[in-house]
């Protein structure tokens, strides 16, 4: 409907979106909404007609205030299945600004833990990454990817009762969801701008106390952190007690690095995707993410 001049058939347009989403085994479909959310596009067929106005990557564009150029969803657990997806949108604009609809990419959200796990070790030795979001729901963990999607401490019920409703939260009892209580470390993610390093526990260490540094992602409200036990951070310390400030203050330089380096690693393929998701919502069907 409303098709551009020499525009590609809808059986040309899915064969190409077909192609694209072979290539990256996290992609789960690619889409095309129309102007009223009605999905004319998809190459999951099971989606194909269904009207999906209600969904945030597609009402941030029908907004009155200006709507963005690229949309990038929190980790959204669908509905029916509890799988976890991240959403990428953009609208599609005639030549004269009339709104068409958009175009939603929808990723496995083990896409993160595939970015982080192989950084294990980055801030030194026995250090490993955790990806966390807003709310300190563990996104991706380095060490023990199983505590993936848990939060680091009992949340409130109006919390808890406001995350479910925006399928935030995975399809889990309340006691299997909330098996953490690591009050030091949820102090100090809640304020990750005078906290840039410092102690706590996690849940892959047990007892044993870490080191901690901590970044946060320019593309969302996420933060990376790397942990490492106080006794390997402390080992060259002890071993050479007449540098102790310096290498104290070295090491924690180079854990700080390390999370802002693997903060840069994770954002620039998100910033990657939504740059394709826009040139391909524009009609540069030639798009392509590496």
């Amino acid at each position: 409907h409303g098709a551009r001049e020499g525009s590609m058939p809808e059986e040309g347009v899915l064969a190409l979106l077909r192609a694209i989403k072979n290539k990256d085994p996290f992609i789960s479909s690619y889409a095309i909404l129309n102007a009223e959310g009605k999905v004319v596009i998809d190459t999951l067929m099971a989606d194909m007609g269904v009207n999906k106005s209600d969904r945030d990557y597609f009402r941030v564009f029908k907004q009155d205030s200006a709507p963005p150029n690229t949309y990038v969803s929190p980790v959204i657990f669908h509905p029916d299945s509890g799988i976890a997806y991240l959403y990428f949108s953009s609208p599609i604009i005639s030549e004269a600004g009339e709104f068409l609809g958009i175009l939603r990419v929808r990723y496995l959200a083990g896409v993160l833990q595939n970015l982080l796990e192989d950084k294990n070790g980055l801030a030194g030795s026995g250090s490993f990454g955790v990806l966390f979001d807003e709310n300190h729901l563990h996104l991706a963990h380095g060490s023990a990817p199983e505590v993936n999607f848990i939060p680091i401490i009992e949340l409130s019920d109006q919390k808890t009762t406001q995350l479910r409703a925006a399928n935030r939260l995975p399809h889990l009892p309340e006691d299997e969801l909330f098996i953490m209580q690591l009050d030091d470390l949820e102090e100090h993610l809640s304020n990750p701008e005078t906290q840039r390093f410092f102690e706590a526990e996690d849940v892959a260490t047990g007892e044993l106390v870490n080191q901690v540094a901590i970044a946060q992602l320019e593309t969302q409200p996420w933060l990376v952190t790397f942990f490492q036990p106080r006794e390997i951070f402390l080992a060259p310390v002890e071993a050479q007690t007449r540098t102790t400030l310096f290498l104290a203050a070295f090491i924690a330089a180079g854990a700080i690095l390390a999370a802002f380096i693997v903060g840069q690693a994770l954002g620039r393929p998100i910033l990657r995707l939504t740059n394709t998701v826009t040139r391909f919502g524009e009609g540069n069907l030639d798009a392509r993410t590496q």
